[in-house]
């Protein structure tokens, strides 16, 4: 009842869920689950609720940390059927590069058709001039060129420094060169994934 309820309140603007998984086995890591546990995207009924988007043709917006790749992996064989975005380009540190294991994981997750990355976040995996995100994000463009989306993540809640939207803007040429890979990451992917 509350899925049919969005969709009549907002037929031509609600497009998806968001769900906040985030967990790291690390204590360092801080995250704002609201139940932070490995393991949450194999529970039976959060795979159902997933499962249940589907026949609503919405989208579900996974931010979760990268030692959760495996379970994104699962979740999304087990939904086909269901788009899902992953945030943030994985969260995959910056400095440490675009062939570290976290990034790797995202390349795979993107051979799959119904994933989704979000080449945003530079502020949450790199600091200004955001240098350590862009070889990040040119590595899962080109495994996803047409899944792929792009944004500034504004307000951005949680950064560890005030991020200026200009410098985000900045990077749009630097992650795609040409004007048809830009075209792609701002209009062609999301109004594709979205039904714009």
């Amino acid at each position: 009842p509350i899925l049919e309820a969005h969709v009549a309140a907002s037929p031509t603007r609600f497009r998806g869920i968001r769900h906040t998984t985030t967990w790291d086995p690390s204590r360092a890591i801080r995250t704002s689950a609201p139940y932070p546990r490995g393991g949450v995207m194999l529970e039976a009924a959060f795979r159902q609720g997933v499962q249940c988007l589907g026949a609503y043709r919405l989208v579900f917006d996974a931010w979760r940390c990268h030692p959760q790749s495996p379970e994104l992996t699962t979740l999304a064989a087990a939904c086909p059927e269901v788009s899902i975005v992953i945030d943030h380009m994985g969260r995959a540190m910056g400095k440490d590069g675009p062939d570290q294991p976290a990034v790797h994981a995202l390349v795979e997750l993107a051979k799959r058709d119904n994933c989704w990355i979000k080449v945003t976040g530079a502020e949450r995996i790199s600091f200004p001039p955001y240098d350590e995100a862009i070889p990040i994000a040119k590595k899962l463009m080109a495994a996803a060129p047409d899944r792929v989306l792009w944004g500034t993540d504004f307000p951005h809640p949680n950064a560890t420094h005030e991020a200026d939207e200009a410098e985000l803007v900045d990077l749009v040429p630097k992650f795609a060169p040409d004007a048809a890979a830009q075209k792609k990451l701002l209009v062609d992917n999301p109004a594709r994934l979205y039904g714009f």
